[in-house]
């Protein structure tokens, strides 16, 4: 039996792809908001990219990546465009988070309150969209701050001193 160049080649390769193909990110990229509209009619995805290593991460983000938007018992993909703010490549604290915005604009025949959305590339956790313009958003934060005591911020005081 005659071994061929061939073989010893696709070996090779195997070999030196093989920990890259199968070594998981310790940066889990999640959903934390869908459904906002920004001035433009777009709809905001907001990503939050949590760092579970004791060293810091750089994670390369997309230009454009595919999303899936579940409704009425289908499944339709959209693609999500990174915001004009959000640099392509974020390093993401050891133990901390960073925040990335995507936007997308859903066909005209889609029905997207109460829908979910999804980024398979990036896990397959979903998220239900809640549309909303970016007024309402505001008055919902102002309305927290006020109901609650609290100087505006929706999670409350954010001093050091606590």
């Amino acid at each position: 039996m005659t071994i061929r160049p061939h073989f010893w080649f696709m070996a090779g390769a195997s070999i030196l792809l093989a920990p890259t193909a199968h070594a998981a990110s310790p940066v889990e990229i999640l959903i934390g908001d869908a459904g906002q509209r920004d001035q433009d009619g777009a709809i905001l995805v907001d990503l939050r990219l949590l760092n579970g290593d004791r060293d810091p991460q750089t994670v390369s983000l997309p230009d454009r990546i595919e999303a899936r938007i579940g409704a009425a018992g289908s499944v339709r993909t959209v693609w999500l465009e990174r915001a004009a703010n959000v640099p392509a490549s974020l390093t993401v604290p050891p133990g901390g988070f960073m925040r990335a915005r995507y936007c997308f604009r859903a066909p005209s025949d889609l029905t997207l309150d109460g829908a979910t959305l999804s980024i398979p590339a990036w896990r397959s956790q979903q998220i239900t969209v809640a549309l909303r313009s970016a007024t309402q958003a505001r008055f919902h934060i102002r309305r927290l701050a006020n109901s609650s005591g609290h100087d505006g911020h929706p999670c409350g005081d954010r001093s050091p001193s606590r």
